[in-house]
């Protein structure tokens, strides 16, 4: 079997020249088209730039698309190139006052979530810890407002019965007139609201209830705004009856189921500690002692 070349040759065919194809300079095209495809971008970036952060998106050389809520050519149109991490990458454009983090997000992020008043509604807050630290300073016409200070007596004797001279006190502190008190007491006791003889009764039976003697509840009634007069008439009444007797006696026997198996001499110690405490006259604690409340029983 013989070749193409020696075929033709024993026939005299002459051989048609073999032209030389030259290889394409790979590296001078990529070369070239890396230069060119810089120049584009360039181009591409500058008008971005230019665009304001309007433009819709910048194609890049790796073919995507940054949009323009990132900024104007945030990490670029072109990946390091002229325009890449430079004044339109970190510049005004990205990072600057009118975008991302600018003047205006920060204001609005303020204001929102560290709760800094703007607009209606502003200072509400500080209006509401301001009334902590006391009542409110009341105006001339507020404080001799009779009406206004009536609502304010009736919401104090809807949470508790008081005397009168307790009432006085409470209104004076919230700030009212003298004359407008004097008017709006005058008022609740001609209804019948204000009783201070009444509610020196009721307050007598609660200090009997708490084994108390009639100094301690003579005491307890002039703290709670009873004049003194009364708070005498009213326990020396309660006295005659004897009822602070009874309450002395009632006592006693309270000291002496809790110190039960204890020496003598320190249950009646307790037990004068507790009488003198409770306001109770020293006769009357001699008289419980003397009836054998602290003596042992009998085996």
């Amino acid at each position: 079997m013989i070749s193409v070349e020696e075929f033709l040759a024993r026939t005299g065919t002459p051989v048609p020249p073999v032209e030389e194809t030259s290889r394409p300079d790979t590296e001078t095209t990529v070369m070239e088209s890396s230069a060119a495809e810089t120049s584009a971008a360039g181009t591409l970036a500058a008008e971005s730039a230019a665009a304001g952060p309007a433009a819709e998106g910048i194609e890049s050389d790796a073919g995507r698309t940054t949009p323009a809520s990132v900024g104007t050519a945030s990490y670029g149109s072109v990946s390091y190139g002229s325009a890449s991490c430079g004044a339109a990458s970190f510049g005004s454009a990205s990072f600057g006052s009118a975008a991302s983090f600018g003047s205006a997000g920060s204001e609005s992020r303020d204001s929102s979530r560290f709760g800094k008043p703007t607009g209606e509604g502003a200072g509400r807050g500080r209006s509401r810890r301001s009334g902590r630290h006391g009542p409110r300073e009341l105006g001339e016409d507020e404080a001799r407002n009779v009406d206004m200070c009536q609502e304010a007596a009736l919401t104090l004797l809807d949470a508790a019965a008081r005397s009168t001279g307790a009432m006085e006190e409470r209104l004076a502190r919230k700030g009212y007139a003298p004359d407008t008190i004097a008017t709006v007491i005058a008022n609740l006791t001609r209804v019948g609201l204000l009783n201070d003889e009444s509610y020196a009764e009721d307050a007598v039976r609660y200090c009997l209830t708490r084994c108390m003697g009639r100094r301690g509840t003579v005491a307890e009634l002039v703290r709670k705004g009873v004049d003194r007069h009364l708070a005498d008439r009213v326990t020396r009444e309660a006295e005659e009856q004897g009822l602070f007797v009874d309450s002395a006696y009632r006592l006693g026997r309270q000291v002496a189921g809790r110190t039960e198996g204890l020496d003598r001499a320190v249950r009646l110690r307790r037990f004068w500690s507790a009488g003198g405490r409770k306001g109770h006259s020293p006769a009357d604690l001699r008289a419980v002692v003397d009836d054998g409340v602290f003596d042992e029983p009998d085996a």
